[in-house]
Parts: structure tokens; sequence; C-alpha cells
């Protein structure tokens, strides 16, 4: 048996006096959200450092509070099996639940068997989340950085059966080896230390090869929190660095707990701006204890040996003083020598001599690749600069940037040289050589242009006039160029700095903002037009966090004066705007998106589609699921290969589609229900046009974006799964964003799409017809063909296929052989629930084809018993 036990909790507990009994049971406990469940949605980044027995803590954290109640299973010394489906439970876990009694915790009212089994973690062992030999299909483990939700904690699904209760309770006892040992212990991401785990690190790291250091360490304490640095983050670095130095065998790991405890203490009993919260020295001991196991918990023999060389490599052992100076006070960095030879000293610029022509070509490609030109990088192959254009009077319009991308040519490379280097030519003087300034000749800066691979200089992506998320999910808020997104940050606007972890007050704030002051007049026609509007409102946010392609978003409006293009506004105000004009001509809108593609907006409007238009282009739809567009550029001789990095994104009233295209785009629809919608009036924001226009304005929306996402992010970024054929990462990750911020009805209106659809629809209406004229008989496209040619002039007064047959582009009926092929295209394709299906006669060489129709039954397909054609 083991100390750890689940005790009764009755129907009398509310959440503060069933999580006190948890933790004097022995278990560490946390809030979380009841509508996400997620470990991080309450207390944020570094939950597995938070969790808490502390009777004052947990108090603090559920009065007055409706969240819910979990336990912490690492740090609790347990491990929990989340069973799903007890009928396919693995067998020995099921001959361990019965043999040892252990504690369960039924989620299911209607169903037995399903919910939590609780086991303690053998001596050792760590175990983490996965199945191991378990297998898959019977429910989850929770091990390291695992927890469960708790009774008395509402189920988010209580109206469908789902509940928390205890069914059998007691002492938790150890998990069987037969069932240990098919699991695998966690990895890299480890959870806060157990106590037993603490314990053993203090009693085991006592050496004291250099006790010196300590001081470093709680230097580095006090000048976090004397910077503005929480009071916590500060403890978490210090601790974390004071947990690798003791256990590389500096100091003893008893010491550095005891002087970091007082002085995160003292910290904490006073309050630096009248305004911060002070707490009790037992209440910071439970937090600095949750500190220092998650420390221990995240530490590695590589972040050990590591330490021990990097200590090693920086202070040698018989210099005792220079040691403590060094702790006191860092050495600034050294400065260059200042010599004739060395061409770091002083303002000496790079040289480069051009004689001899191959050795001036590779001379300047070695000048340039060493980082002489600032501001320079290498896309698609070709060497650019970003630039700030003067006079442009277009960068100074709220939808533009104020940076550009410019190739950089044989005449630009040539001024570059001039300004940054010392390009020069010997000739002979006095018996000697002279240095005389010169330009390398224009052939040979096209030389120098035409190589493709620059290994040392920075790639470069785009430029982006707003921050971003990157892959790691920390926000690009600095401006230049940022490495891991390979993006240059020009800011458009000063931003207030978003918080690393935003509480939730500042999330709620946030969302109210978003939502409710600047979003909340738009007459959406649905919860899926506000939720999708969300979605491609922060897309270029998330961009370089997910990864991928994103689809196009459609602004449709019953009526004019609805508010699409104030929508489309917003957007291109924040992040920067192209907007054209929506052309129908597929080619003229391959040039178009090639032109703009070559800019750096990060989002482009197709404005207005006509209501004679429908959006079904070709080139759009290859556009939308491909990161990589290839084109000529225009008036050149050369091909382009181009990141397709935008939000694209169209407006008009009730638009229509056709093609591939509504598979794969985002419909935001509005409908305001009542006559001219351009005079409505009482809004919150009275002219939101000229709201944009104001640089606060649009900061102040920037910035509240921004903490939403970071809330998603400190919360473990969850997912949701969305079916969006090619764009499943993008829609997973944003239904997961929106239902953390409790946004229904994501992707919902995927029916309105399709209602729109013009070649879904008139193709069901062509077979309709067929199935009601012919049946599931055998066609060929001559006959079928026939059919509608029988009355001369094809007008709709006699037309026996009442205007449905199927035609060309321009109106008119196709010939045998072009219905053959489009007969032919559309094989085993359902429209509604009509399928074409096709027969290839080899003796005549001929397709026959037929319509069936199909009606959902047990689950299946299965087609009608008689068609029209055979009824009597």
């Amino acid at each position: 048996m083991t100390e750890l036990t689940i005790p009764e909790i009755t129907e009398e507990d509310d959440t503060i006096s069933a999580a006190l009994k948890y933790a004097a049971a022995g278990w560490y406990v946390l809030p979380v959200s009841r509508a996400s469940k997620h470990a991080g949605s309450v207390l944020g980044k570094g939950w597995p450092a938070k969790t808490s027995r502390d009777a004052d803590q947990i108090v603090a954290w559920f009065a007055g509070s409706s969240d819910s109640l979990a336990l912490h299973m690492g740090r609790s010394g347990a491990v929990a099996f989340d069973v799903d489906h007890p009928d396919r439970i693995p067998g020995p876990l099921a001959q361990a639940t019965a043999d040892t009694a252990a504690p369960f915790q039924s989620t299911r009212r209607n169903t037995a068997g399903r919910g939590h089994y609780i086991f303690a973690v053998p001596d050792g062992r760590t175990l983490g989340n996965g199945t191991g030999g378990l297998g898959k299909g019977w429910g989850d483990v929770r091990g390291a950085n695992g927890i469960i939700v708790v009774a008395p904690s509402t189920h988010e699904k209580e109206a469908d059966g789902a509940h928390y209760q205890w069914k059998l309770t007691g002492p938790v006892p150890v998990l069987p080896a037969e069932v240990a040992d098919l699991l695998r212990d966690a990895g890299d991401n480890a959870d806060a230390a157990t106590d037993e785990q603490l314990k053993n690190f203090i009693d085991r790291h006592t050496s004291s090869a250099r006790p010196e250091l300590l001081g470093g360490i709680l230097t580095q304490f006090t000048t976090a929190l004397s910077q503005g640095q929480s009071r916590h983050e500060a403890a978490v670095l210090a601790t974390a660095s004071a947990v690798r130095e003791s256990a590389a065998g500096m100091y003893p790991a008893k010491t550095a707990a005891e002087q970091l405890f007082d002085a995160f203490a003292t910290a904490m009993q006073q309050s630096r701006d009248g305004q911060e919260r002070t707490r009790s020295k037992d209440s910071a001991r439970a937090e600095f204890l949750g500190i220092l196991a998650w420390a221990i918990g995240q530490l590695t023999e590589a972040d050990v040996e590591a330490t021990r060389q990097s200590l090693a490599a920086r202070l040698p052992r018989d210099d005792a003083e220079g040691l403590r100076a060094l702790i006191a006070d860092p050495p600034p960095l050294p400065t260059p020598r200042e010599t004739d030879d060395d061409p770091a000293a002083g303002d000496i610029r790079p040289s480069v001599a051009i004689n001899n022509e191959p050795a001036a070509i590779t001379g300047i490609a070695d000048t340039i690749a060493d980082g002489a030109l600032p501001d320079t990088y290498v896309r698609a192959g070709n060497l650019v600069q970003v630039v700030e254009v003067s006079g442009h009077t277009i960068a100074e319009q709220p939808h533009t940037l104020t940076r550009t991308i410019q190739a950089i040519t044989p005449d630009s490379l040539r001024r570059l040289l001039a300004q940054h280097v010392d390009v020069y030519r010997t000739k002979a003087k006095d018996g000697g050589t002279v240095q005389v300034p010169a330009s390398p000749a224009v052939a040979t800066c096209k030389a120098v242009l035409t190589e493709t691979r620059w290994p040392k200089v920075p790639a470069l992506v785009n430029i982006v006039g707003t921050p971003v998320l990157r892959p790691d999910g920390s926000i690009l808020q600095d401006p230049g160029y940022d490495p891991a997104t390979r993006l240059y940050h020009a800011p458009q606007m000063t931003i207030p700095r978003v918080p690393d972890v935003p509480d939730v007050v500042d999330t709620e704030r946030a969302r109210s903002f978003v939502l409710n002051f600047v979003l909340g007049d738009f007459p959406w026609a649905s919860a899926a037009a506000l939720a999708n509007y969300m979605a491609l409102l922060i897309s270029p946010i998330l961009r370089p966090y997910i990864g991928g392609v994103v689809p196009l978003g459609a602004i449709s409006a019953a009526d004019r004066g609805s508010g699409k293009t104030l929508l489309a506004d917003i957007i291109g105000s924040l992040y920067g705007a192209t907007v054209r004009p929506w052309v129908s001509d597929d080619d003229e809108l391959r040039k178009a998106i090639t032109s703009t593609l070559l800019s750096s907006n990060a989002v482009v409007v197709f404005d207005n589609v006509g209501e004679y238009d429908a959006v079904d282009a070709p080139s759009l739809a290859k556009l939308l699921t491909n990161p990589v567009w290839d084109d000529r550029i225009l008036g050149r001789s050369e091909e382009a290969r181009l990141v397709n990095d935008r939000l694209w994104l169209v407006t008009g009233n009730n638009i229509r589609f056709g093609g591939d295209i509504a598979q794969r785009t985002v419909l935001v629809h509005l409908d305001p229900n009542c006559p001219r919608p351009d005079l409505r009036g009482g809004f919150l924001i009275p002219d939101l046009g000229e709201w944009l226009e104001d640089p606060a304005s649009r900061a102040n929306l920037l910035h509240h974006l921004l903490v939403m996402v970071r809330a998603w992010i400190v919360a473990g970024a969850p997912r949701e799964d969305q079916p969006m054929r090619s764009f499943r990462r993008w829609a997973s990750a944003m239904g997961g964003f929106l239902a953390f911020h409790g946004l229904a009805g994501f992707l919902s209106n995927r029916d309105e799409i399709e209602a729109q659809d013009d070649e879904a629809s008139m193709w069901a209406a062509f077979l309709t017809t067929w199935y009601s004229k012919f049946g599931s008989t055998p066609q060929v496209a001559t006959d079928v063909l026939a059919s509608a040619q029988t009355i001369p002039g094809f007008g709709f007064g006699d037309d026996p296929w009442k205007g449905t047959f199927i035609t060309r582009a321009n109106g008119t009926l196709p010939s045998p052989r072009g219905l053959a092929m489009m007969l032919g295209s559309r094989r085993g394709r359902f429209f509604g629930d009509l399928v074409l299906h096709g027969d290839f006669d080899a003796h005549r060489k001929v397709w026959h084809y037929r319509v069936d129709r199909y009606v959902a039954a047990d689950g299946t397909a299965e087609s009608a018993a008689e068609s029209p054609g055979e009824a009597a």
C-alpha cells in the first residue's frame, strides 16, 4: 500500500472542502476551466510547479469560483487509467484492477466501468502518458504532466449522462509490475518531482566544490526583481539554475534551497508598488516547493554535464578572487584590438580588389556572404534588401507596410558596395603600388548575382508589420529580422507588450474588447459567421506557428451596406492589405496573383465579386492548396517561385462559387434583415472606419488579439478535429482556439457554401431531370444530347429539360464529344443523392452512363428499388 488515499467525497462536500480532503490525503490539486479541462487553463504556463496541497492556496483558488477540481497525477506519485471503452480494457489492466481494489471514479452514469482507475507509481519509475504495450482503443494513461478532473466537479456533458462519482475509495495500491512493465517512462517534458524525488535530490547532492557560486544565483534573483520581473518567474529561473549547479556538485542542494526560499519569502511578503499582492511565509513556502519540484523534474543528465563544462571553461579553480568578482560584476565584452592588421578595429570597412575580374567576382561574393551589406537577405535564391521608400504616399496608407523587399540589381549592388565596402584597383606609382577607389563593372555585378546559393546570408520569407506567433509559441514583438521565423518585423504601430502568461482578467478583458466592443454590432447571419471571421482575423498571427495553407475567406452579405467591406478593412488595417477588384477572367486573375505575391502585404482582398460572376477560377483553386506558387513574371522571361503565405479574401453580395472553390472556402455571411442597412445607427463605435484610421485604435485591437492568442498557447494550444480536406492543420488549430474562447459554430455553415456552389447546383438539377426521364437505364452521350435538341431554338417554353440541361460556359449546348467529356470527368461523383456511373462498351468503344439514386439505410448507401423511368 501507499500513503496516497482517495477520501470519501459526499454530496455535502463543495469544491473547497473536497479539495482540502484530497490535499490531506496526499494529493496535489489544481483548478481547471470547466470548458476546456486543460491543465493550464487556470494556472497558466508552468502549471506543474503551481499545483498545491496548501490550504490557504486551495481556498484562494476555489472560493467563489466555478472552476473544476483536478488531481495532479505525476507530482502526487500516481498514475490514472482513463478507460473510455470498458469492453476493450487490456487483460493485464483488468486483472490489476480486480486484484488490487484500486480506487475507481465513474465518469458515466449509463456505462459501467467507464472512468478512472488510480494506482501509485512504482519506486524508480516516472510513468508518462503513453499507453505503450497496453495498445490503443480502450482509453488513455495519465502519468507525468497528467491530471484527472474529480468529484464533486460538474462534468461539462452532465446533460448526456456524464458525471464524476467515486465508486471505490481508500488506499491507492502500487501499480503491479505486469502493467508497469508495459508502460514507458516520461520523456523530456518531465513533470514536477514528487515529494520523495525532491527529498532524494536534496539528500543526494551535498558536494561543495564552488560554494561561492550560489551568491551569483541569489544576485540573479534580486536583479530580476529590480528589473520588474514577476516574483514567481524570477524564482523559477534562479531555482532552475541552482538545481543544475548543485547537481553538478558546486554547492549543497539543501543550502541552495534554503537560501533561495528565504529570498523568495522575503520578496513575497513585500509589495513593490503598493498594489502587488503580499503572501505569508507559509504560503510562499508552498509556492516555492512547487517551483523547486518543477526544476528538479526538468533536470536531465545532459543539463548537468553542460553546466560542468560551462563552469570549467569560465571559472579556473585557482582564481577565487576572480570568481567572486565575476559573480558580483560580470566584465564587459572585450574591445577590438586597434591594430592595422585587425579588420574589426575602429571603423575599418572590408575591402575588395577588382583588378582581376574572376577574383573580383569571388571577392565581392565572399564580402556579401560575410555580412558587409546591411539588411541584405536571400529570398528564393536571389539577394534582396529590406528598404524604406521615401516619399511613397501609398506607404503612408493604413493598409500598407512601411517597408518593402527590393531585389538587388547590378546597379544597386554597385551603390551598396560604394556605401559599405572599399572597392579598389591597384596602380603602379613611383616604383610601388597605390590603391585607387573604383566601382566594379556592371558585368561583374551581374555575374555575382547569378549565384543562387548563399548559405551565410540569412533567408527572408517576408516582411510583417505586426507581431506573429513563432513556431515555439512565443510572440515575435521586437523589430528587425527574426531567425526563428525568417520574417522581418517592421512595426506599423506601437503595441503594448503582451504578457507571456495572461491572467484570467487579461484574457476576459481581451475577449470582451474584440467580440463585444469591436465586432458586437455586425449583423452576423449565424454563430458560424462570427466564429469563422475570428478564425480569419487571427490567421496572420498564427500562420508561422501553425504552418501550412489557409482557406479562402469569403465575406458575403445579403445586401449592400451590411458591413462586409468594414470586416475586410479590419483585417487589412491590422496586417497590411493589397486590395484589388475581382476579375472573372482566369488568366488575368493568375497575373494578379503573381504580382501580388511579389509584394509584402499579408492580406489580399478581391473586392466586390459581381452579381453575374462566380468565384470559380482554376488558378485560385490551385493557389489555395499550394504553399508555393509558380508562374512567369509579367514582362520578363523568367519564372517566379513564390511562397504563398497570404490570407486571401473575397467580398461581395451573396457570393456564388464553382469548381473546387466551395470546398476550399470559409464563409462569413452578414444578414441585417432590414431595409437600407446602411442607415442603421446606435453602434458602440459610431464610425468604425474612422476608428480604424487611428493607430492607437488598431494597436489596442491587435494587443487584445495577441492576449487571446497567448492565453490559448499558455493553456497548451488545445486543438479540435475539424474535417476540412487540405486545411486540417489550420482548421484544428482554429477550432481549438475558438472553443477555448467560448465561440461555437466554427465551420458549421458549410451547407450555405454548398447552396452557393453554381456548378454543383447545375449538375444536381441536370441529373435530377435525367433521372426523371431515363431512370437508371444506361444512355450514351449522343442520345442524351438528342433529347435536348428535339425542339428547335431550345426555348424555355418548349424545352423538355426545363432549362436544366448542362451547357458550356457561353450558355450553348455542348457537342456530343463535349458532353461525353463532361460526363466522363464526373463519373462516380455525388450531386445530392444522385450519382453518375459509367460503363465502357469495349466492343462498340463507347461509354454508357446511368444515374442512380442512393438513400442512407443502416449507415450504408443502397440503390433505390425502382426509378421513375421504371414505375408504372
